[in-house]
Order: C-alpha cells, then structure tokens, then sequence
C-alpha cells in the first residue's frame, strides 16, 4: 500500500443491536445526555505553563492485550479473515449522501446523478474503473417518450433501488455478484419500445468478444442479454452498442397491455481468475455483557481506493449469521481501523483514517 497523508480520523458508534444481536433481547441502553462520560483533563507535572518540553527517553513499550477487557479470543480472531464475506449485498451511506452497495465482485453507488458500476479488478488494480450508465432516450411507437431526465433522487427498499422518472421506472435490484438493472415503461401508447443508455468511463467495449461488455487487460463488465418480462416468462430482446450508447428493443409483438419491463444484469468478468478478497490490519474489542466481539478489516478495493468492514463473533470466536457490515465502503479511501467497547452501554466505537488527496501534504 502506498503511504499517504492522512487527513482526520472518522469514526462510526456500532450498536450492538445494529450489528445483528436483537435475537438476544437486550436492547442497546441509549447514552444519557445529562452525563459527561469524558474523562477530565489532568495537569501534566513535566510541562510548563505553555512550555514544550522535549521528551528524552525511551519510548513507550506498547501496551499488552488484556484479556479481560478484549476476551480470551482477541488475539485469534484478530488474525482471522471474515467468515461470510458478501453472502449478502452490504449497503452504506458516503459523506455526499451517495448511497453505496458491495457485492463480491463489484461495488456500485446511486445518487441524483444516477448509478455508476465499479467492478472488483484486485487489491493490485491501480486504481478504480467506474462505469457510468445514464437513461438518455426512450422511444414508444416511433415517438419519443418525455420522462424525467434530470437529477432524481434515489428510492432504496432492501436491495433495490428505484429512480422514479415519471413513465418510466429506472430500477436495480443489487445481488452478491452482479446488479439487475430494469427499465419499467408505462404501456399505454402502442408499438415498439427502444430505450436508449449512455455509458461513461474508461473501459472500452471489445467488438471481437461475444455480447456487450466493457473491459481492460483486467477484466470488464459484462451488461448480459437483455429481455423483456412478460408475467412469469422472460423473452429475449435486441440489444446493441455503438458510439457510446446501448440500445435496448422490444418489438409490439412482444408486447402486453400491462407496463414494459426489460431486464439485463451488469456483472463483472475477468481476464483470468476471480482476484482474493485483500482483508487486513485487523482489530478486535470484547463486550462483556454480551460476551460478543467486533472485529474490523480493512479491504483494498484498489491501489487507490480502501473500504472499512466489519463483524460479530460469539463468544466462542463462531460467526454470528447476517452480521458482515460495512463502516465504508464508497470511493474514498479510508484505512487503518481501530475498534473499542463501552461495556457500560453495549457500544463499539469505530475509527478509522480518511484519507483526502485535495488536502495540501500533511494536513
């Protein structure tokens, strides 16, 4: 990992209700607002009144991990990779307001501007590679059909999310290894439906490989076969790519009364093999009361681009099922977490470094 100057330290408070132990029954007792829980500054004997006095012996020796406060398996589950890495999509909320998921192969982000992919190319791949897809034109019976072009806010239930653009429905539904994207056009007028997508990025669409994809030496992304959802069936439809737009029709034969939906899935592909999940410097802090702990890694998404996770562990070190979270997973480069607990209050607090380029050297 290259060193780079740190900005500030962000940090995130994890209820323990929050990381998946409601099934215990206690509930997270809220931080009374009338107590300051702050530890009162102390004089420092060997300081001055506004002296610096310059320190001249030896370090400090690190402190030793007391097993009490840490529990008796911090040290083997700091050494530990996580156990269920993206059996689920994992959803975060960035400093912008964008809204992130992460899968196993890919990462994508929704925000009024729209969706954009980010495939996982490998903890070595230089930097990141976004694909941008934009709703440019829809077309219904020869005529173009007016819809809401502009900046639109995301709508999030779950694993999807929707763009709503008036007669049309921009939708996508995010899986553990690829993003369904659906395109759901009100079926009132008769005829053909095209609609029409741009796409954004660096990745460049190969004509000599099968289907539509946009790729380098490290791998693409694949936008599948696009079909048109009829009821319980699904009927595969025309689909092309030239000067930068995709091209999605469905002819009237195909059509019903009730509303067009035409579905493809963007995936991730590779040149040769699926790259490891890179999840390192780890750290571990022990809730007493819950004889849990919380254990954070962090993952090179790309040279340029490190994301924050995290999970619940029993007391025994085992699993605890649907905890994998994320403390952050955007495109900002975030790293070197640390976690500790206030038994007191069944929390964990998480910090981590963000890392800002903007910023002039070492600020």
């Amino acid at each position: 990992m290259h060193s780079r100057f740190l900005s500030f330290a962000a940090f995130a408070a994890v209820p323990l209700l929050g990381v998946g132990l409601a099934a215990q029954g206690k509930l997270p007792r809220p931080l009374p607002h009338e107590v300051d829980v702050k530890t009162p500054r102390l004089p420092d004997p060997h300081k001055g009144m506004g002296e610096v006095v310059a320190f001249t012996g030896d370090p400090p020796a690190a402190p030793e991990r007391r097993s009490d406060i840490d529990g008796p398996l911090a040290d083997q589950l700091a050494a530990q990779q996580p156990a269920a890495p993206f059996a689920t999509v994992v959803w975060s909320t960035a400093s912008d307001g964008r809204t992130w998921a992460s899968g196993a192969t890919y990462k994508a982000s929704f925000g009024t501007d729209g969706f954009t992919y980010v495939p996982f190319f490998g903890a070595d791949a230089p930097r990141n590679y976004p694909v941008r897809f934009v709703l440019r034109r829809v077309e219904v019976g020869g005529r173009d059909l007016a819809f809401d072009a502009g900046p639109v806010a995301p709508e999030r239930t779950g694993d999807r999310v929707v763009f709503r653009r008036g007669p049309v429905q921009e939708v996508y539904d995010a899986g553990p290894r690829g993003v369904e994207q659906s395109f759901v056009v009100d079926g009132a007028l008769p005829g053909d439906v095209v609609v029409e997508i741009d796409v954004e990025g660096d990745l460049v669409e190969d004509e000599s490989l099968p289907g539509i994809q946009f790729g380098n030496a490290l791998g693409r992304v694949e936008y599948g076969d696009a079909f048109v959802v009829d009821g319980g069936r699904k009927l595969p439809i025309h689909s092309t790519y030239a000067a930068g737009s995709i091209r999605l029709h469905v002819p009237a034969s195909q059509r019903t009364a009730a509303a067009v939906v035409i579905d493809p899935v963007i995936s991730t592909g590779y040149a040769a093999t699926f790259p490891t999940h890179d999840f390192h410097n780890p750290d571990v802090a022990y809730d007493a009361t819950t004889q849990t702990y919380l254990v954070v890694w962090q993952r090179n998404y790309s040279a340029e681009d490190i994301d924050v996770f995290c999970e619940v562990r029993a007391a025994d070190g085992s699993f605890v099922s649907g905890t994998f979270g994320v403390i952050d997973n955007s495109s900002e480069h975030w790293s070197a977490p640390r976690v500790a607990n206030l038994n007191a209050y069944d929390r964990f607090l998480v910090v981590a470094e963000r890392y800002v380029a903007t910023n002039p050297a070492g600020q």
